[in-house]
C-alpha cells in the first residue's frame, strides 16, 4: 500500500514543483503563492530556475503526464453507477485530456492544442492503467472507496491551479 501511496503522492508534488517554479507567473498556483509570501516568491522562483534548469517538454507537457498517472491511480477500481450503467473512473483522466484538447483546437476554451500533450497523457495513461491492472487490484485497503473518491475529486481539481488567471 504505501508503494501505492507513493506513486501518487510523487508526480503530483514534481507537478506542483514545476507548476511553482517554471510556469507563468499568472497561474493560479503562482497567484496564491505570491499572496502567501508576497516579493520573496519572485526570488525564490528565479533562483531555483538558475540552479535548475529545465527543457521546455519538462516544464509544459510532464505536468499534466504526472497528473493524469495520478489521478489515474486515485480511479483505479472506483466507478460510478448512473441508473443501469457502470461508469469506471480509471478511463476519466484521459478522457478529460482528450475533451480539453479538442476544445482547446476548437479555440472553445483557453490553451494551445498540443498533440505533444496528447501523447506524453496517453503514455502516463497507460503506464498507470497496466500498474493498476497489476498491483493496484490485488491491494485490500483500496476496498475503502469513500475516501479514494473524495480524494479522486480532490486531485481532479487540482487543475484549476494550473489554470492561468489572465
Amino acid at each position: 500500500m504505501f508503494k501505492y501511496k507513493i506513486s501518487i503522492i510523487v508526480p503530483l508534488i514534481i507537478s506542483l514543483f514545476i507548476y511553482t517554479f517554471y510556469r507563468a507567473e499568472e497561474t493560479n498556483v503562482n497567484l496564491l503563492l505570491k499572496y502567501v509570501f508576497h516579493s520573496d516568491f519572485q526570488s525564490i522562483r528565479v533562483q531555483v530556475r538558475e540552479a535548475i534548469p529545465l527543457h521546455s517538454l519538462f516544464i509544459y507537457n510532464l505536468p499534466e503526464g504526472l497528473w493524469v498517472f495520478s489521478i489515474t491511480l486515485l480511479g483505479a477500481n472506483l466507478f460510478l453507477r448512473i441508473k443501469h450503467r457502470t461508469i469506471y473512473l480509471v478511463y476519466f483522466p484521459i478522457v478529460f485530456v482528450l475533451l480539453l484538447e479538442i476544445l482547446q483546437l476548437l479555440q472553445i476554451t483557453d490553451g494551445t492544442f498540443d498533440l505533444l500533450d496528447i501523447a506524453i497523457s496517453s503514455v502516463f495513461w497507460l503506464l498507470a492503467f497496466a500498474y493498476c491492472s497489476t498491483c493496484v487490484s490485488s491491494l485490500r485497503e483500496l476496498k475503502n472507496t469513500s475516501v479514494r473518491f473524495a480524494l479522486f475529486i480532490i486531485a481532479f481539481s487540482l487543475v484549476y491551479l494550473a489554470d492561468m488567471n489572465t
